[in-house]
C-alpha cells in the first residue's frame, strides 16, 4: 500500500514533491545499518522511477542514482537485484546515449577500473 502511494506521489506531485521526498530517503539509506530497511529504500526508489515522467526522470535521476551509492556493490544479493532493477528502469525509460553514458561511467565503469 505505501509503494502505491509512493508511485502515486511521483505520478500526480513530480518534482515539487519528490525533491523533499529524495533527500529523506537519501537520509534513510545513509543511516541504514540493515539489508531491510536498504532494500525498502530501494524499493521505494524503484517504484518512483518507474512512475516518473521522462521529463521528471531527467530531473530526479541524478539524486536517485547518488542515492544509490555503491549498492550495485552490496554483499546482499536482494539489495543488488533492487538496484539494478532502478538502473535499468532509468535506462529504458531515457535511452539516450548523453543519459546513459555519463551513468555508466560514474557508477559502474569507474568502479571496475
Amino acid at each position: 500500500m505505501g509503494l502505491a502511494c509512493i508511485r502515486g506521489l511521483a505520478e500526480k506531485f513530480g518534482e515539487k514533491l519528490l525533491g523533499v521526498a529524495l533527500d529523506r530517503f537519501q537520509i534513510l539509506m545513509d543511516k541504514s545499518t540493515d539489508s531491510g530497511s536498504t532494500v525498502g529504500v530501494c524499493r521505494v526508489l524503484f517504484n518512483i522511477a518507474s512512475a516518473a515522467s521522462f521529463k521528471l526522470l531527467i530531473t530526479i535521476s541524478p539524486k536517485i542514482i547518488s542515492i544509490l551509492g555503491d549498492n550495485l556493490y552490496n554483499e546482499s544479493l536482494e539489495i543488488r537485484e533492487w538496484t539494478a532493477k532502478i538502473f535499468v528502469t532509468l535506462f529504458q525509460k531515457q535511452p539516450e546515449k548523453s543519459f546513459i553514458d555519463p551513468i555508466l561511467d560514474k557508477s559502474i565503469l569507474y568502479t571496475l577500473k
